[in-house]
């Protein structure tokens, strides 16, 4: 099978190392020596925003010329390298061939679901934040303190939770994309799989960390997802 290697980021940072590109690597190199008949006709890697259409994308281009030409699979590593809107990246499913690394065995429809998710990542924080504190409003929680003799020890813990409760509203979308995702599948649904994958699309904690599995079945508990 005759392959073309694709790698993007975003920006590329003023000074140090681009270790986004380097973990795209580390995957692509890894789905190579699993796939010792693949043959390599062309690497291509850019700087450039998934958001927007393709055709903006030089290099990205120029990989899907190769692909068009030689009839190979496109290989990338994630579905948001591909692209960060469905439009997009169902288009460029139904017309060429692609592998994401972190999915391998992904049908067709299990690849829209992925950029479904990658898209609701992608989406305007502000947005998602509005949404957030519509949710909590509805919730009965009320943001900040109108009465001067509120205890300011509860009240800033309810505010943190409010916020924590906000945050997670805001990756529900991409939470339950990845649950269909591995349903679909049939990826086994333990808590430490659901976490490995959460991770994977760069889900984190609301500080910034990595999740762990008692974590994610915590999250997954507060947002009454079901596995």
């Amino acid at each position: 099978m005759k392959v073309v290697l694709y790698r993007r980021l975003s920006k590329k940072k003023q000074q140090g190392v681009q270790y986004g590109f380097d973990s795209q690597e580390a995957d692509l190199q890894n789905w190579l020596e699993k796939n010792p008949s693949a043959e390599v006709v062309g690497e291509y890697g850019e700087f450039y925003s998934g958001r927007g259409h393709f055709s903006k994308r030089v290099e990205f281009n120029k990989a899907l010329a190769k692909c068009k030409e030689t009839g190979a699979t496109l290989v990338i590593n994630k579905p948001d390298r591909l692209a960060r809107d469905v439009e997009s990246g169902a288009h460029i499913l139904n017309n060429y061939k692609a592998i994401f690394t972190n999915y391998p065995d992904a049908d067709t429809l299990t690849k829209h679901i992925l950029l479904t998710v990658a898209q609701a990542e992608s989406d305007n924080t502000s947005q998602r934040v509005i949404s957030a504190l519509k949710v909590a409003k509805a919730k009965g929680i009320k943001l900040g303190a109108a009465n001067p003799k509120y205890n300011k020890t509860k009240h800033v813990s309810k505010v943190s939770q409010s916020k924590a409760n906000q945050y997670w509203e805001q990756q529900r979308p991409q939470i339950e994309g990845v649950i269909k995702m591995m349903k679909k599948s049939k990826i086994k649904l333990t808590y430490g799989n659901i976490c490995d994958n959460l991770k994977s699309f760069g889900i984190k904690s609301r500080e910034g960390k990595e999740l762990s599995p008692s974590q994610t079945q915590r999250i997954l508990g507060q947002l009454n997802i079901s596995r």
